[in-house]
């Protein structure tokens, strides 16, 4: 993107670009069920799509929300093969292109590709005819092969080769502990990764870390203080927003109430609930999925959930607690967009101010990159800005302006 436009900003349009693709992918899929209402295939595509990781980063170079996009469109590509009478290739071609693009993002999201394959691999050969699934399996097949193998070459194969695991430097020779102590809440660093994880999804928004710890409060309430926290693109607890836990115990219900009415005998009801118990499980495998834009696929559990009831009839009831689910998480990401786009906005304007300081000072201005050197370096140059980049943070008791994009000694 950043070759293509020429300046560095607008190079993170990529981010809106890959969600409002995903977004139109999920349109078609939601849009093709029977009982589905178009205006509310519209709301769930939205919903599958937009969530919170990929809005605090959609004005970053992070990751995180591209993965999100990748795996929903995989996540809802699998749902539609299995509730479908026959396989599409076409479905199955996109399968095969997010998951390569997955595969070669982030190697969490590749171990999150591969166990959705599978997962959703056993559900599509119990509901589509053997050789409908072994031509869509064909196909996605060999794009996972090319993405390992030959786009992702360098780092999976030299990894393998260099340090005997493909995920290094998580695992293998010479591996690295990946989440600093010092950056961890304190009541994270040791203890059951379930009950860190049930705390970061129902604690208070925050990003406690460096000896402090979470805070828990009823769900469907916003305490305050938390209207602050959405100015970072990765929040350690709360990261998908105050409501997010609410909107999980709706969704229990409504799963509760679509077994009771009866959704055992649908195998679509449970075809949707299957890919819904899929996408948690890769969740919960991860070690450190209490920090949630590692596991971004969580976002999409309840609404696969409140979808249940809109693929079989007779579910009246279940639709409403579906819709209430729907309401629930349409307030929470509101809430987060809102909060999100205030401070990024306020980030932007620091960042053009002190542009526009370090362009009146005597240059070349000396400059400490914290980190994101390659973008910093891009946006200085566009400024205008002549700078000299220091090899260690300054000593003498020198400020540092610190922003997502570059670090400078004022």
């Amino acid at each position: 993107m950043f070759r293509l436009i020429g300046h560095i900003e607008p190079a993170k349009g990529i981010n809106l670009l890959l969600a409002c693709a995903a977004a139109a992918f999920c349109f078609g899929v939601f849009a093709s069920f029977e009982l589905m209402p178009l205006a509310l295939a519209g709301v769930f595509a939205l919903l599958a799509t937009f969530n919170p990781i990929l809005i605090e980063q959609a004005f970053t170079f992070y990751v995180d929300g591209r993965a999100s996009a990748w795996l929903t469109i995989i996540i809802v590509a699998l749902l539609d093969m299995a509730l479908r009478a026959d396989a599409d290739p076409l479905v199955a071609t996109i399968t095969g292109l997010a998951s390569a693009a997955a595969l070669n993002i982030k190697f969490t999201a590749t171990a999150f590709a591969l166990l959705l394959l599978l997962g959703g691999a056993i559900i599509i050969y119990t509901r589509v005819s053997r050789k409908q699934f072994w031509q869509a399996a064909a196909i996605i097949g060999a794009a996972t092969i090319i993405a390992l193998l030959f786009i992702g070459w360098d780092p999976y194969v030299t990894n393998t080769l260099d340090h005997g695991s493909p995920f290094y430097p998580r695992y293998g020779r010479d591996s690295i502990q990946m989440i600093s102590p010092d950056v961890v809440p304190a009541d994270f660093i040791e203890g059951n990764n379930l009950v860190h994880l049930y705390r970061a999804v129902f604690g208070v928004s925050a990003d406690p870390y460096r000896g402090r710890s979470s805070r828990m409060k009823l769900p469907f309430t916003v305490q305050p203080g938390e209207w602050d926290q959405f100015d970072v693109a990765d929040q350690r607890v709360g990261a998908l927003g105050p409501l997010f836990g609410g909107a999980l115990l709706v969704s229990l219900l409504t799963a509760g109430i679509v077994l009771a009415l009866g959704g055992r005998r649908s195998s679509l009801v449970m075809i949707v609930l299957g890919i819904a118990g899929v996408s948690l499980a890769t969740v919960l495998i991860n070690p450190e999925a209490w920090l949630v834009r590692y596991t971004p696929q969580l976002w999409l559990v309840p609404i696969l959930v409140a979808m249940a009831p809109f693929v079989a009839p007779r579910h009246v009831a279940a639709k409403v607690a579906a819709v209430l689910t729907c309401a629930v998480i349409l307030a929470d990401v509101a809430f987060v967009g809102v909060a999100s786009l205030r401070a990024q906005l306020k980030n932007s304007r620091e960042v053009r101010a002190e542009l526009v300081r370090l362009l009146a000072a005597k240059q070349p201005v000396p400059i400490y990159f914290e980190d994101m050197t390659d973008s910093s370096v891009e946006r200085l140059r566009e400024a205008g800005v002549s700078f000299q980049a220091l090899a260690s943070e300054p000593i003498d008791g020198g400020e540092l302006y610190s922003s997502d994009t570059i670090a400078v000694m004022r």
